[in-house]
């Protein structure tokens, strides 16, 4: 067991939270079978150098992973938890992660427009948490004047 721990702290040095994604993926496969096959063939890697998550094509073992922060996940509801899977896994079951992407396009906003299109999408569009891009909506008082909440609040 102490080498067993000794390894988690080497995997998580601050000693951050530990988070047990794959609950969640069942739960979101119960509800979305849809899904089960994109979520088969997906790594899930814990990262907590980024804000939230993300999917991306491993060009080295070909395989999709799932980054997520821990702390982000730990924060939201469930719904929103859900949500969240359903939005990483749709960029992959729609080709965004592998097959949307244009040599010289600016790919912030290219990664803002696959957003949009998918919180479009009927069934996330009813239950998209403030944060989400959502073409429309009104931004959050706490987003600034140049965030990505502006760019698209008249698209």
């Amino acid at each position: 067991m102490e080498q067993i721990n000794s390894n988690l702290m080497h995997l998580n040095p601050r000693n951050d939270i530990e988070y047990d994604l794959e609950y969640h993926i069942y739960k979101l496969l119960h509800r979305e079978p849809f899904f089960a096959r994109v979520s088969r063939r997906l790594k899930k890697v814990a990262l907590y150098s980024i804000p939230t998550a993300g999917v991306r094509l491993n060009e080295g073992s070909f395989s999709y992973e799932l980054a997520y922060n821990p702390k982000f996940f730990a924060s939201l509801t469930e719904e929103q938890r859900l949500w969240v899977l359903m939005h990483e896994m749709y960029h992959i079951a729609l080709g965004h992660v592998s097959e949307r992407s244009h040599e010289g396009e600016d790919k912030k906003l290219e990664n803002i427009a696959m957003d949009e299109a998918i919180n479009s999408l009927p069934n996330m569009i009813k239950g998209a948490p403030e944060f989400a891009v959502v073409p429309g909506r009104t931004p959050p008082q706490e987003a600034s004047p140049n965030s990505i909440a502006y760019m698209v609040k008249d698209h």
